[in-house]
């Protein structure tokens, strides 16, 4: 009987520890976005000082159309940087994909409808979001190029892909810095 009982107290300590563990995985979760209005299609990247930086399209009722809005971390995520819009188009700007090249550049694209149907647009910054370039027009297709992804390699070269309908159907379509 006493053996029953080690084993069971036993048991009942490693399925508290193993859920500890668990849970000790992720912390808790911030809220970044307060605006009560939509926000949606995020994206995040981690440079080599472990800033965060993360971006969305957003509707805040501040701006006249959905835009691409920016924060960073540089402490893990415990505190965030104030809200950045990055986009003031006269029309919808979404699906922003984001990364950071070994030098801790921030790169970013995302579809814009400025130019009518739905264009790649680009913009960088060298100062962990502080400021930002102007911003680039990637695409002069007949028909839409949607939701772009962004990435680098080891030679800090960009590569995006993105889905376009010039050809009559939904094609993937790349091109690289």
């Amino acid at each position: 009987m006493q053996k029953k009982i080690i084993i069971l107290v036993l048991g009942v300590l490693l399925v508290f520890l193993c859920s500890d563990m668990n849970a000790q995985m992720w912390s808790g979760k911030i809220r970044l976005t307060w605006n009560g209005n939509f926000n949606n299609f995020p994206d995040i990247a981690v440079d080599s000082s472990d800033n965060i930086h993360v971006v969305w399209m957003a509707h805040d009722g501040t701006y006249s159309n959905y835009e691409i809005f920016y924060k960073n971390s540089t402490d893990g995520g415990s505190s965030w940087s104030p809200l950045q819009c990055l986009t003031w188009t006269s029309r919808r700007s979404d699906w922003p994909s984001i990364t950071v090249d070994s030098n801790n550049n921030i790169h970013l694209v995302w579809q814009d409808e400025a130019y009518g149907g739905y264009e790649i647009l680009y913009k960088n910054s060298t100062n962990s979001g502080s400021t930002w370039s102007a911003v680039q027009r990637l695409t002069w297709n007949s028909g839409w190029s949607t939701k772009p992804k962004i990435a680098y390699d080891s030679n800090d070269n960009i590569h995006i892909i993105w889905g376009d309908t010039s050809f009559g159907d939904s094609e993937i379509l790349y091109k690289k810095s």
